[in-house]
């Protein structure tokens, strides 16, 4: 096994209910409904129902997320940018 690069991004799904995920560099947005991330390999939309943050850490850059999770999904930033502009009109 390769050792890991301190700017590796790792993504850990535990069932359907939770993830933990390093590299967040800022939560650009969030509800019950999804959780919207810029990381070190770029922006990540969490979709699922009943979601929230369990744990944001600044100093180790990593989030937890729980809830009915539906998908995970990197996104262009245009694409985050439609979706935000939909929720907040």
């Amino acid at each position: 096994m390769d050792p890991i690069n301190k700017n590796d991004q790792r993504l850990t799904v535990i069932g359907k209910n939770a993830l933990k995920l390093n590299g967040v560099l800022s939560v650009l947005g969030f509800d019950e409904s999804f959780v919207s991330l810029d990381t070190t390999l770029g922006r990540i939309v969490i979709e699922g129902a009943n979601m929230r943050i369990e744990s944001l850490s600044k100093d180790s850059a990593e989030i937890y997320v729980v809830g009915d999770i539906s998908g995970v999904y990197y996104t262009e930033a245009k694409e985050k940018g439609r979706r935000l502009g939909r929720i907040f009109k």
